[in-house]
């Protein structure tokens, strides 16, 4: 009666479908055209479905409260045994199981070891007949296996007091019922939902002590399961209590210094500080700490704990080493060198001698010597100590002490500068005058005009020297203050200010042709006599010491003079030369002899304002080259020719040379002519 296949204006040829089980079936198609009303054609067909049929159902429960479980499954498949081969069950866990006969029930156990908090399987069947045929039958989520798994958490892993503690819940468990969840801690009991916590009041009786938490679980859809664990130690109390030991105690009764191991035998504490004297350790755990007890003095151990849930405790211990104890002072720990210092030492103990070390490398021995005084002759800082030795009675112990602050010796300013300098007006090298102090320490420098006015300040700054320009003589006076203990310190400097010569080139730029000979005529004015007069540079100069000396032209240059008087006062002006060639002041000579003698044995290219010799050559009669530069200096006596072809003399005899040269001021001149070689 079911209507398998259904279409508007479709054209079906043909129609695949598949036959759920065995039986005889009727297969009616009805097709209606498109008039209105439509023309309707129907026909039939009878269908015989051969092969089995898979059926089953449950004989056991369906729903279990663990993951681990027996199911029974009743078969009432409709099979023709004749034609039956066999069949296979699939559980849905991954197991099958294949039967050669039909049996009337299966039975199957699962075993769940997974984390799901519930699990479903569904079955399926597959018959197989001689004829192919096969049968196909499946129950979808046919079994359902529920899988809690219980855990709780404490809010504090300790707790170190009485107090209401907190539990929660960590279960993994599905369709838990209202209130599902019922908490047990000794007598006390609660019943709460998935996401509420457990409170519980606790007052330990003693200390470390724990409880057993029991959680109980309601849950199921179709079933009531129950499932309880009980977590053990899982409330904890501990209290920290402080305390420890020295191992080595004996040591006590001996001359430090020494090592005290001190042994720690605290309980119920996450970490713990110790306090040796002043000196803080801390550490998560130390079961032996070390102590170093250098000296005879009073000496203190505290052992803090820090426990759990903010809890602590601590001890202390104190003791007394063997030997004289002491203390050490002075009177003077700061002033100017020199310095003179008590030092007593303090000490209620008997002590049989005293050794001092002032840390300037002197000492004094003396067994009365429970107070000194000592001078510190230079600047520095001291550390002066003093070794003492007890008695008999005290086991001859000794023990060393230095100062706790040092004694600073501070030094003195000791000023030193030059106390007169002479200062030039009207210089114009002199930008002007600098004035230099020097110290040993560093003071700050109030330079003054007028030592009794303020308003004199030069400069009020840490600067050791200071630029002036006076327009006549003056006084000019340092105060050094000192940034010490020390005094301050004063000095006074002397300027005393001369008149400088005055020079004057009257022509300051000259073009003259060159070998030229000219003097300069410069004029000086000075108030003082004994002047030094410096020409620079000096070439072509007769002499450069004089006021007006005689110059030759040669190349383009610029010619300072510098007069200074005896105070160290100048004044400078300068003259630029440019020279003009020609070949009037070009000389070659006529002949040379090259024999060795160091008169005319080279020849080559001289005279003034040439700026280079472009090129040089000398042929013989026959038109040889014999020699050749080019691009060299004129007047270079090393670029000449020495009479030589290759390594051999040349012989004596008429030679012709061509030069080409250029002038300072830009012109080239062609040379040509001849030299005669004069063995």
């Amino acid at each position: 009666d079911s209507i398998v296949y259904k279409s508007d204006g479709g054209n079906l040829s043909n129609l695949n479908y598949f036959m759920p089980y065995a039986s005889s079936f009727q297969v009616n198609l009805s097709i209606d055209d498109k008039r209105t009303p439509s023309c309707t054609s129907t026909t039939s067909k009878d269908l015989n479905v051969v092969g089995s049929t898979g059926i089953f159902a449950n004989i056991s429960d369906s729903i279990f409260c663990n993951p681990n479980a027996t199911i029974a499954i009743k078969n009432y498949s409709n099979i023709e045994k004749s034609k039956f081969k066999y069949m296979i069950w699939d559980f849905g866990d991954g197991s099958t199981q294949q039967y050669n006969n039909i049996p009337n029930t299966v039975m199957h156990s699962y075993r769940y070891n997974g984390n799901a908090s519930i699990v479903n399987y569904s079955i399926s069947l597959r018959i197989f007949d001689t004829d192919g045929c096969t049968s196909n039958t499946s129950a979808t989520n046919k079994y359902k296996l529920y899988n809690p798994k219980l855990s709780a958490v404490a809010s504090e892993p300790m707790y170190c007091s009485s107090k209401t503690v907190y539990v929660n819940s960590t279960s993994s468990v599905s369709d838990l019922i209202t209130n599902g969840l019922k908490w047990q801690l000794e007598d006390y009991t609660q019943n709460l939902n998935a996401n509420e916590t457990f409170t519980a009041p606790i007052h330990p009786q003693a200390y470390p002590s724990s409880y057993d938490v029991k959680l109980s679980l309601t849950y199921g859809n179709g079933i009531t399961c129950h499932k309880d664990s009980t977590f053990i130690d899982l409330i904890k109390f501990d209290k920290p209590i402080a305390h420890f030991s020295i191992l080595d105690s004996s040591l006590l009764d001996v001359c430090p210094p020494y090592i005290l191991h001190l042994k720690n035998n605290s309980t119920g504490y996450q970490s713990l500080q110790w306090t040796l004297s002043d000196s803080i350790y801390n550490t998560s755990v130390k079961d032996t700490m070390l102590y170093y007890v250098e000296k005879p003095s009073n000496y203190s151990v505290k052992l803090k704990l820090n426990g759990y849930d903010n809890c602590y405790d601590s001890t202390s211990l104190a003791f007394v080493s063997k030997g004289p104890k002491a203390t050490l002072s002075s009177d003077n720990y700061k002033n100017c060198v020199p310095v003179t210092t008590t030092l007593t030492l303090n000490s209620q103990d008997p002590i049989e001698n005293y050794l001092w070390a002032f840390g300037d490398g002197n000492t004094v021995s003396s067994p009365l010597a429970s107070q000194v005084s000592h001078q510190y002759a230079n600047s520095g800082t001291y550390k002066p100590s003093i070794t003492i030795i007890g008695t008999i009675e005290s086991g001859h112990c000794f023990n060393n002490l230095e100062l706790t602050n040092p004694i600073i010796v501070d030094e003195k300013i000791n000023l030193d500068y030059q106390k007169s300098y002479s200062y030039c007006l009207g210089d114009s090298a002199n930008g002007g005058l600098t004035i230099y102090t020097n110290s040993k320490a560093s003071p700050s420098f109030y330079w003054t005009t007028d030592p009794s006015s303020e308003g004199s300040i030069i400069t009020d700054n840490t600067s050791n020297a200071i630029v002036v320009k006076p327009s006549q003589s003056a006084n000019y006076y340092i105060h050094a203050k000192s940034n010490n203990t020390c005094p301050d310190e004063y000095g006074t400097v002397v300027v005393t200010t001369h008149e400088s010569p005055i020079v004057n080139i009257s022509d300051n730029s000259l073009t003259i042709a060159a070998g030229t000979i000219f003097t300069p005529n410069p004029t000086v004015q000075s108030t003082y006599p004994d002047l030094k007069y410096t020409w620079s540079p000096t070439t072509r100069v007769s002499n450069p010491t004089i006021q007006n000396p005689q110059i030759i032209s040669d190349n383009n240059i610029t010619y300072t003079l510098k007069v200074q008087n005896t105070f160290g006062c100048s004044d400078e002006d300068s003259l630029q030369i440019r020279t003009l060639c020609s070949t009037s002041k070009i000389m070659i000579p006529t002949g040379f002899t090259p024999n060795g003698d160091g008169k005319n044995d080279i020849f080559y290219v001289k005279g003034y304002g040439i700026k280079l010799v472009n090129h040089f050559i000398v042929v013989d009669r026959w038109g040889k080259t014999v020699f050749e530069r080019n691009n060299i200096n004129a007047n270079d006596i090393s670029n000449g020719w020495d009479g030589k072809v290759g390594n051999v003399s040349a012989a004596s005899g008429t030679y012709v040379y061509f030069a080409n040269v250029t002038c300072n001021e830009g012109n080239i001149i062609p040379l040509k002519g001849t030299i005669v070689l004069i063995r």
